[in-house]
């Protein structure tokens, strides 16, 4: 039995999509235009933003410095500028849709940049109150598409309440101080009491949209260390500067 879905024919006449990179009509992103993408396959240290490092590790000097560094490698996936419209309309402007070349962006830097299977894949969360606004955690959809598409055949188990976020925290994006950033994010996350058997000794990949100082990362990962996973990988689709 063929099952069709009236509503969506209703809502793709009425409100067509085009595509964001050459307006061609039915898809948000044309298999041309995403194949255009350029997914990075060199990664640099997360913390000075200078060094080429393998797998987006911290270089030493910045593991010297900056010791009570809660992740171990941050991977990202293509340049914001690149990308800034489709990452605007998927967070800003609620279109769940477009996780699926959002998603498959992560896939391709994954592959790419020859990353370690994860055994479990954890996305930031947000709070409940905006949860509730914008009707869908964009994290989670990306962890969802990862997770069955990162090794074919595999679906690689996913935790989406191992990390809460307790705090209701003004957007970083409002906010333009480096410091405040940080200070926005104190202890916005708690570990979930149960998620001890599920972390430990496990390599976790953590998942974000677009990370900028990496205040909201640490915070996450601080709460998921506490749980003594083996590694802590964070992967998002780009990185935005401050100006």
């Amino acid at each position: 039995m063929i099952c069709i879905d009236f509503k969506k024919i209703i809502l793709d006449t009425l409100f067509p999509v085009f595509c964001l990179g050459c307006g061609k009509e039915g898809l948000w992103i044309c298999e041309e235009c995403f194949s255009g993408i350029k997914i990075k396959n060199v990664q640099i240290c997360p913390i000075c933003e200078r060094e080429e490092r393998p797998f987006g590790n911290i270089c030493p000097k910045c593991r010297e410095k900056f010791p009570d560094t809660f992740f171990d490698s941050l991977v990202i996936a293509s340049e914001y500028d690149r990308i800034a419209k489709i990452v605007h309309l998927f967070k800003y402007k609620f279109i769940p849709d477009l996780a699926l070349p959002l998603g498959s962006m992560l896939v391709k830097s994954f592959l790419k940049n020859n990353l370690f299977l994860p055994d479990l894949i954890i996305p930031v969360p947000i709070h409940r109150k905006r949860l509730r606004w914008r009707g869908f955690n964009q994290a989670e959809l990306l962890v969802k598409f990862l997770s069955e598409n990162i090794a074919p055949g595999t679906t690689i188990p996913v935790c989406t309440e191992c990390v809460t976020r307790k705090k209701y925290a003004s957007a970083q994006m409002k906010i333009r101080s480096y410091q405040e950033r940080f200070i926005n994010m104190e202890n916005s996350f708690i570990l979930d009491k149960d998620a001890g058997n599920k972390i430990k000794g496990k390599r976790i990949l953590l998942i974000d949209d677009v990370v900028t100082t990496g205040a909201t990362i640490s915070e996450c990962a601080k709460e998921i260390r506490k749980a003594e996973p083996k590694e802590i990988t964070v992967m998002a689709i780009a990185r935005q500067g401050m100006g």
